[in-house]
């Protein structure tokens, strides 16, 4: 048995002066010719700690409560060494507890100097799991938001944009994670980057599942329109569910879309904005269109509902050189 396995088992044993009474009892109802010994079943569970070698000469229970009694005493030898209130025998804490990835831990810390170092262990442990579960979590949720390929490892930090314009980059990198987004301006002018950028900004202060999705509005309305034509998986009303509940999502390429009739696109479009705008849901928004462009395109009345999504001071212009 090694020395760790072995100080474990005499954490466990009872005290000296319950051992020596049931070793008392269990010599006289030995005596008495009495089959079953009076207290050993309590102890059997003792018996299971203990290697084979250790119970091979151990024939009946009064022999195995005088080897229970040693151990014992050899506990309370090593426990008047120990400092005043230590109850570990120098293994620094008792108990299994066990982590979400089966890492084993002490159920309960020592408050002796080696108790001292347990914990920090334990804390350290314990942090670094968090960490890998908040990463594995966050990476999960990163998948399931769709976020194109090419776009998988942008971030606002490493964004071309903090030499050309470090005004709205620092702007951007104090983001609430609430109001809205509308960048517009030619295509390679780093929109959808900037959209991505706030979505991961918004991932690693949120960090909540099922928090984002991003969508080119192309592609939205394809699937919507998709549903027209099978009978069975998501309907439009399911899609319509998830456009609109979503905490945050990435409208990509509003204004790009060239679906007829334009009735149709406008009513989902409207569908979508007016109840995420009605409901406070976060949106970023990307165009080659300005506002007033836009409006021509798909209304009034939702261009105002962005308009108010977002506030002037969100609606904003890229310039500049072709980022591709």
């Amino acid at each position: 048995m090694n020395d760790q396995k072995h100080t474990i088992l005499l954490q466990s044993l009872p005290s000296t002066e319950v051992l020596r009474a049931r070793l008392t009892r269990a010599i006289q109802d030995r005596d008495r010719g009495h089959q079953q010994v009076s207290g050993w079943a309590s102890l059997r569970g003792l018996a299971s700690q203990l290697t084979p070698p250790d119970l091979q000469p151990l024939t009946g229970p009064v022999e195995r409560l005088e080897h229970y009694l040693q151990l014992a005493e050899e506990r309370d030898s090593i426990s008047a060494r120990r400092p005043a209130g230590c109850f570990c025998l120098g293994l620094g804490g008792r108990g299994r507890a066990f982590t979400s990835n089966g890492t084993e831990l002490w159920a309960e810390t020592c408050g002796c100097p080696e108790g001292r170092v347990e914990q920090v262990k334990i804390t350290n442990t314990l942090a670094h799991l968090a960490d890998a579960e908040a990463t594995v979590r966050k990476l999960r949720i990163w998948r399931v938001a769709e976020i194109p390929d090419r776009f998988q490892g942008w971030n606002l930090a490493s964004s071309p944009l903090h030499t050309s314009n470090p005004k709205l980059m620092r702007t951007l990198l104090d983001w609430d994670c609430q109001r809205s987004w509308y960048f517009w301006g030619p295509y390679g002018r780093g929109k959808t980057g900037l959209a991505v950028g706030l979505a991961r900004l918004a991932l690693d202060t949120q960090d909540r599942p099922g928090m984002m999705l991003f969508r080119a509005v192309p592609q939205l309305l394809s699937e919507i329109r998709a549903t027209y034509s099978r009978d069975e998986g998501q309907t439009e009303a399911d899609l319509l569910a998830l456009y609109t509940k979503t905490p945050l999502l990435i409208l990509d390429d509003l204004g790009a879309e060239q679906v007829k009739p334009t009735g149709w696109v406008a009513d989902r479009l409207y569908q979508i904005i007016g109840d995420r705008h009605a409901n406070d849901k976060t949106t970023i928004y990307t165009s080659n269109l300005d506002i007033d462009t836009l409006r021509q395109k798909i209304g009034d009345r939702i261009c105002w509902r962005i308009i108010e999504m977002c506030g002037e001071d969100h609606i904003v212009e890229l310039r500049g050189a072709n980022l591709r």
